[in-house]
């Protein structure tokens, strides 16, 4: 049998304070949240189906980014791996996924440590001191040589891709052959935040299972789970701002959490204030706003600046589906079109910015300006 693989990555420098792209910096990552809010239709079909004997071998797990994706495959991780029969008395007769958190497979994963899970994600570039920008063959060669060994209980193993979205090409022609011919006793959960954005080749080849974007209350549950209001000064900073958070951070409790991390609910704000402005540019404000990603730090603002953007913009296809309105919103297919143009266009204007180190500032710009343009021919 080849050599065991750990269900971490090696080469993640934690001695450096370095938090990997799947998790934030002071919040608990999902392999250590033990409670699940709002997406009890989602959990309850895993169970159904791993207790029905017929279970898919792959998944694919859709949702907007930080609403419980990652935190429902971890905990059907450690609920099939507690309990490998599905057939047994516990499984038939389980309400839900709970496992025990001091149990001996909850700890094993929580340390990164159990030899029957192992996670897929970007993993770090020594040379650089970054990580990578995308899910490498080397890693992925690495998940699928696990899928091939025995499993330590003799029954299943789980491998997560968090996320799919960041598979390059090769590490995704690599993982489609093994979702076409599927490893015995697996099974795969891909995590995806743009499942469009996956070749329509590995999305026919997973079952598929959409999480619900988070309610207020559901989201507030799950932040405070986290630990939001665990300092006197952060409890009142949760009474004042969390209703203004929440409705920036559209359902995600990841956005949720980094919005607040930053302490920049002002900054923001301004963004929403100047998308609803759109096709009218206030030049003063704009450029102020700008200057703040090239300062350091400013790479992770200026992405979730455009995911902001990108959110709003989804916003406005999904109004003209629902309510034909004038100001801005689509309604024929052709409009629709040319948003839908600009929403790609944005994002492979990020990617670039990322990849080659373009002006934040400028590529901020150019993406208020894309916009503008685009809402001015439709008034």
């Amino acid at each position: 049998m080849a050599a065991r693989l750990s269900s971490v990555d090696q080469n993640v420098p934690r001695e450096q304070g370095l938090v990997a792209p799947d998790g934030l910096t002071r919040w608990p990552h999902p392999r250590n949240c033990f409670s699940l809010f709002g997406q009890k239709d989602a959990e309850d079909a895993l169970l159904s189906a791993y207790r029905s004997g017929r279970m898919p071998h792959a998944w694919l797990l859709q949702g907007r980014e930080g609403i419980g994706k990652a935190t429902l495959a971890y905990r059907f991780a450690r609920f099939v791996l507690s309990n490998p029969d599905p057939f047994s008395d516990k499984v038939r007769h389980a309400f839900n996924l709970d496992v025990d958190k001091d149990s001996p497979v909850a700890r094993q994963i929580s340390l990164e440590a159990h030899p029957d899970l192992h996670v897929l994600r970007q993993t770090y570039n020594s040379a650089n001191k970054k990580f990578y920008t995308s899910i490498t063959m080397d890693a992925t060669s690495r998940a699928l040589r696990f899928l091939t060994m025995t499993s330590g209980n003799g029954k299943w193993r789980v491998l997560i891709v968090d996320s799919a979205d960041k598979m390059n090409r090769n590490s995704a022609n690599a993982l489609l052959k093994t979702l076409e011919e599927p490893a015995p006793s697996a099974f795969l959960f891909l995590i995806s935040h743009t499942p469009g954005r996956l070749s329509s080749t590995i999305r026919s080849r997973c079952h598929k299972l959409r999480l619900k974007d988070m309610e207020i209350d559901n989201l507030m549950k799950a932040v405070f789970n986290a630990g939001y209001h665990k300092t006197p000064k952060e409890n009142k900073k949760a009474i004042s701002d969390r209703k203004a958070l929440a409705l920036l951070s559209q359902g995600s409790v990841r956005r949720f959490l980094t919005f607040f991390d930053k302490d920049q609910l002002d900054t923001w704000t301004e963004l929403n204030k100047l998308l609803d402005q759109i096709p009218d540019l206030n030049n003063s404000s704009l450029h102020h706003l700008s200057e703040q990603f090239n300062k350091n730090g400013g790479q992770e603002d200026f992405t979730l600046a455009v995911e902001c953007i990108c959110n709003w913009m989804s916003a406005q296809l999904h109004d003209s589906n629902t309510e034909i309105k004038t100001n801005g919103r689509w309604s024929k297919p052709s409009e629709i079109l040319k948003i839908a143009e600009a929403w790609e266009s944005i994002h492979l204007l990020r990617r670039e910015t990322e990849i080659f180190n373009f002006d934040r500032q400028q590529s901020f710009l150019k993406i208020f300006w894309l916009l503008a343009d685009i809402f001015r021919q439709k008034k």
